[in-house]
């Protein structure tokens, strides 16, 4: 489980900052549900605040964990500091697995990684402490570790996967659990294999395309099924997609992909992660999630990690949007405000800001519209 994440001079980010899912003990029952840390939390603020570049942090420290021996020996580590500066860019995680408290962070530029430290949360005990291209320090049970030959825009965590030293298994795990359409270029579009999701619809998680078209259906999308149907590329490549079926008076007939909404087209796949976390209980990163949809559809997402019964495995999941409405569904406590000033990005959370502006038995959203709070465009 996600407790908290941050950076410093990252992209638009150049003081610190901190994003929390932890919960304090003024937070109404009726929004945590009994738990000591949030399953959602949302990002709001105005265009070019730096909404995404909270959602980047976790994406790129996944991409360090998971992903960066894949890149050239030598090759720039892919990310940007607040407008090239000279300085580090520190990074930090803080976790839990198996009921035990990790941190990890990151000190690096886009030539190498400086320092790099994973620990038990807030003890000196280190599992492995990383300077430049040396390990300085391993802890007993993790000594194979010593072996690694260290590569300078590489993180420990992958070069431990990619040499089959299993004592990081578990810290690779979580962070490969992080799902997310976010990139270093920001949000994408073609973070999903799409024809390799309608394989494994089709072929290895039947469950997961039932819980789609069960949603489909509720979001009165017209939908009443829908197949996964294979063809051949002009390569003779084997593809994947769907097929939509809508009835007109008790006859049903089948729609192609490419003649469906783009709100449809989006939920199908988009979803794919959705039930992928949830399964997994993993972190969800999504940017602008509640783009092409409509309004009323949301809380019906929300709920898919909201509700105790449906998120069986404590999944989380951290947005962005545009919405203001959802504001009063998250609460105070699960808001998080992006602002910028002179083009740098700060950012807090809604309980933090002092006084009685925002109360429990009042809406957040008429305090937020009235630019009592921050978070808005300066027009």
């Amino acid at each position: 489980m996600l407790l908290e994440f941050g950076a410093r001079n990252f992209f638009s980010f150049k003081e610190g900052f901190t994003f929390s899912l932890e919960l304090n003990g003024n937070c109404p029952n009726s929004i945590s549900k009994g738990r000591k840390t949030a399953n959602i939390m949302g990002i709001k603020g105005a265009n070019a605040s730096g909404k995404t570049n909270v959602l980047r942090v976790l994406s790129f420290i996944k991409y360090l964990c998971t992903d960066s021996y894949n890149s050239a020996p030598k090759s720039e580590i892919p990310f940007d500091n607040f407008f090239g500066n000279n300085d580090p860019t520190d990074l930090f995680c803080r976790f839990v697995i198996n009921e035990k408290k990790y941190l990890y962070e990151v000190s690096l530029n886009k030539k190498e990684i400086i320092s790099e430290e994973l620990s038990l949360d807030e003890t000196e005990h280190f599992i492995f402490k990383r300077q430049l291209d040396k390990l300085i320090s391993v802890a007993k049970d993790f000594d194979e570790l010593n072996q690694i030959r260290i590569r300078n825009n590489v993180s420990i965590i992958h070069l431990a996967k990619q040499g089959e030293f299993s004592s990081l298994e578990p810290f690779f795990a979580f962070f490969d659990s992080i799902l997310t359409n976010v990139t270093d270029y920001g949000l994408s579009n073609f973070h999903l294999d799409q024809s390799l999701i309608c394989e494994n619809y089709k072929n290895s998680h039947p469950e997961r395309l039932a819980n789609v078209k069960d949603l489909l259906k509720n979001a009165d999308t017209g939908i009443v099924d829908v197949k996964i149907a294979r063809s051949l590329s002009p390569k003779g490549d084997t593809q994947y997609h769907p097929v939509f079926y809508h009835d007109f008076n008790g006859k049903n007939y089948a729609v192609p992909f490419w003649h469906e909404s783009s709100g449809t087209r989006k939920l199908f796949y988009d979803l794919a992660l959705y039930y992928m976390a949830l399964e997994q209980g993993g972190v969800l990163l999504l940017d602008e999630f509640d783009i092409n949809l409509h309004p009323n559809l949301l809380p019906m997402l929300i709920d898919l990690f909201d509700d105790p019964e449906k998120n069986l495995n404590n999944a989380q999941m951290i947005f962005s949007t545009h919405d203001t409405a959802i504001m009063d569904r998250l609460g105070k406590y699960r808001t998080y405000l992006v602002n910028k000033e002179n083009n740098e990005s700060f950012g807090y959370r809604l309980d933090e800001i002092p006084g009685d502006i925002l109360r429990n038995d009042r809406p957040v959203s008429s305090p937020y519209r009235n630019g009592k709070v921050g978070g808005v465009p300066k027009v």
